[in-house]
């Protein structure tokens, strides 16, 4: 907690120097990684498990503190106004404690009234899709210095601009993941838990269509609500979220287990999502998301079928992975290409051109 509060991270997100911050958040998960394998052997190991943790999710806070005197005079003695920020800071608090209610409420509901059995499988089944809700959510989350500066200036047509290149691209990457993980959710789980951990396919593959709208949130939240000021509105959205699923966990998860608790996330990530939109529409074409979402959809039904197709012909687990994703990507990519999408093609021609 201690150095998630003071990590800066935010300092190098206003300076756009999103280099720095992807090597160093890289360099600190590899030797996490490699730490892990040489001293984690056994489950007394957890409290190196712990350590490990913590060098690689903030390892780079002491780097951070080091070269902050490049961007920051810490001398600077003068009467600050705290006072002034204070509001809307509490605004971002009450989403950022709303989303953590309903992000870990299942967990702790499913504890209470089933069992740490219910609690593993759950678990696996969220950690399987937060691979890719993070990856895509780090990409929300740089673009909004650069949206928030566009709207502070009054260019709204760069902003839009912007903001609508990185919807498309957002989604355009996020459906293919999404239904890829879907048909190969029990090979996913068998690869990182093992087949002790199977009967959580069904949860995994509901909170993979959470997935969708859970990242558009993120979308909607970062790039729309947050540079117009709309802190507010944001909050309650997200509370709104966090008190459906804890109503629903009540009902549903004494008798549908982990299955039921990832049904009820769907469900508040869904009303989230719907007020969040409905929010975002005064100042962004909420029919041309919509749109996005059904032309990359439609995409996916080759890489689904291919991965279906994979799933039954190719008996080697490992193998079928590799082939799935392999194949996924060259099919998705050839069909992006032979319709000409604009934004695939401009990224095609700049990697070609480098």
């Amino acid at each position: 907690i201690v150095f998630q509060t003071y990590s800066l991270e935010w300092l190098y997100q206003i300076k756009e120097d999103f280099i720095y911050i992807s090597v160093i958040s890289l360099l600190f998960n590899i030797i996490s990684i490699i730490l892990m394998f040489l001293f984690v052997k056994t489950p007394q190991d957890f409290m190196k498990y712990a350590l490990i943790y913590i060098i690689g999710a903030y390892g780079s806070v002491l780097i951070n503190w080091i070269i902050i005197r490049k961007h920051v005079d810490l001398s600077v003695v003068d009467k600050l106004n705290y006072y002034q920020h204070m509001k809307p800071i509490l605004m971002i608090f009450g989403v950022s404690l709303a989303s953590s209610v309903y992000m870990s409420i299942d967990t702790v509901m499913l504890g209470s009234i089933v069992g740490t059995v219910a609690v593993g499988l759950y678990t696996v089944a969220v950690q399987l899709n937060n691979v890719i809700k993070q990856l895509l959510a780090s990409i929300s989350n740089v673009l909004f210095t650069r949206l928030s500066f566009y709207v502070g200036q009054g260019r709204f047509e760069e902003y839009k601009k912007l903001l609508y290149n990185s919807m498309n691209l957002l989604i355009m990457i996020l459906l293919p993941c999404a239904a890829g993980l879907f048909v190969l959710s029990s090979d996913a789980i068998t690869l990182l838990s093992g087949e002790a951990y199977l009967s959580a396919t069904t949860a995994a593959r509901i909170l993979t269509i959470n997935l969708i709208f859970s990242v558009l949130d993120g979308i909607l939240y970062y790039q729309v609500l947050l540079p117009f000021g709309e802190e507010r509105l944001a909050s309650k959205s997200t509370w709104l979220g966090a008190i459906v699923n804890v109503c629903l966990n009540f009902a549903v998860i004494s008798k549908y287990s982990y299955t039921g608790a990832s049904i009820t996330t769907l469900i508040a990530e869904l009303c989230v999502f719907a007020s969040i939109l409905f929010c975002a529409k005064k100042y962004i074409d909420i029919f041309l998301i919509l749109k996005y979402l059904a032309k990359y959809l439609l995409l996916c039904i080759p890489v689904i079928i291919w991965c279906i197709i994979s799933k039954f012909l190719i008996g080697n687990m490992i193998l079928r992975i590799v082939i799935s994703v392999v194949g996924s990507v060259g099919i998705y990519s050839s069909i992006l290409f032979v319709i000409k999408d604009q934004l695939f093609i401009s990224f095609f021609n700049k990697t070609v051109n480098k």
